[in-house]
């Protein structure tokens, strides 16, 4: 039968498990009566099972000594190479408020501002002082300091006027709007640069065939919005608009022909038309992109970017896979449900304390 060894040592490490054998007594085999162990009796056919019930079966109780080795267990603990146990116990430190608050406060934000920001957004043209507009093709080339607005239209240039037009313009470095609409033009003004500020061009009902011109000037204007060429041959060109939104890296480009560019469009033709050298980040473009055309984003739009100053978001349904916290620290109601977000950029949810509703689904 198992023994237990004990030991005085105070026990340090885990137990120990040493095993022993010692002797043990197995009971007798089962005897069967002796007018059963006749071979003819023992036959299926001739058996005769009366004699069971006469004659039941019957142990020998008698016991004898039989040399088999049984195991015997000392679980008693002893001092070994096992790891020892805390003096304090298993339980955490006690919590420190304070401390927390003081960690959480100092942890570094990663500097974030929507691309909506980086730019002056598009004026409308009542907002277009006088001073400001250029609408006869005869002053082309004056008012330098001033003009922000160029729109000429329904007339037909002549071939000097539209050779010299791209040195003319050029010098209007403050240009924002430019309409050059039905006036025979069959190449785009050589800029040389595109004015930083331009964001509006219209050069529809002319005879342009040039795609490769009209995604140089794309790709060289950071804050073009709007770019209307109905009306051109350049428009049946293979991958027009493929190409002309994936050349706009700022992700300016709103509006093309009157169709707003969605984000999966602007994706996929980022992906396949991104001019050479540009590394692009697409779920984190994604996030700039839906994060920009949100409601109360937009709203902050024509002043800073002032992240404390936003109490809702709301991203349902947007492919969203990171979610950029960035300063968000004033949220009150933060929806982002049906989305594959798998990944949190930027620490700053350690700071929102004012959150009350919050929609993962």
């Amino acid at each position: 039968m198992p023994k237990k060894k004990h030991s005085d040592a105070s026990p340090i490490g885990p137990p120990r498990i040493e095993i022993k054998w010692t002797h043990a007594q197995r009971p007798a085999p089962l005897k069967l009566p002796d007018e059963l162990t006749k071979s003819a009796e023992l036959d299926a056919h001739n058996f005769d099972f009366s004699t069971v019930r006469k004659r039941p079966f019957s142990f020998d109780t008698s016991f004898q000594e039989v040399a088999e080795l049984m195991p015997e267990i000392d679980t008693s603990a002893e001092p070994g190479d096992g790891f020892r146990e805390p003096s304090g116990g298993t339980y955490m430190d006690p919590f420190d408020p304070e401390k927390y608050d003081e960690v959480r406060q100092s942890i570094p934000f990663l500097e974030y501002e929507p691309h909506i920001f980086q730019t002056r957004p598009l004026r409308s043209p009542e907002s277009f002082s006088q001073a400001e507009k250029l609408v006869e093709a005869a002053r082309l080339g004056q008012g330098l300091g001033n003009v922000t607005f160029v729109c000429i239209g329904d007339i037909k240039l002549d071939l000097k006027t539209r050779k010299r037009l791209g040195k003319l313009l050029c010098g209007y470095t403050k240009l924002e709007c430019l309409v050059l609409r039905r006036i025979g033009l069959k190449s785009l003004p050589n800029f040389k640069p595109v004015p930083p500020g331009l964001k509006y061009i219209d050069v529809s009902g002319n005879q342009l065939s040039d795609l490769d011109q009209l995604v140089k000037i794309v790709a060289r204007a950071p804050g073009l919005e709007v770019l209307t060429t109905t009306d051109n041959p350049v428009t049946e060109k293979r991958g027009f608009r493929q190409r002309l939104v994936g050349s706009n890296v700022s992700l300016t480009l709103r509006w093309l022909n009157g169709v707003a560019v969605t984000t999966d469009e602007r994706l996929q033709a980022l992906a396949n038309f991104a001019p050479k050298g540009c590394k692009l980040d697409l779920d984190m473009i994604r996030w700039d992109v839906c994060f920009s055309s949100s409601p109360d984003v937009f709203a902050m739009r024509g002043g800073s970017w002032k992240p404390e100053a936003l109490t809702r978001l709301e991203l349902p349904g947007c492919d969203l896979t990171v979610f950029h916290v960035g300063h968000l620290r004033a949220l009150r109601q933060l929806n982002i449900a049906r989305n594959k977000i798998s990944l949190v950029r930027g620490p700053g949810s350690e700071q929102s304390d004012s959150r009350a509703h919050l929609d993962l689904t």
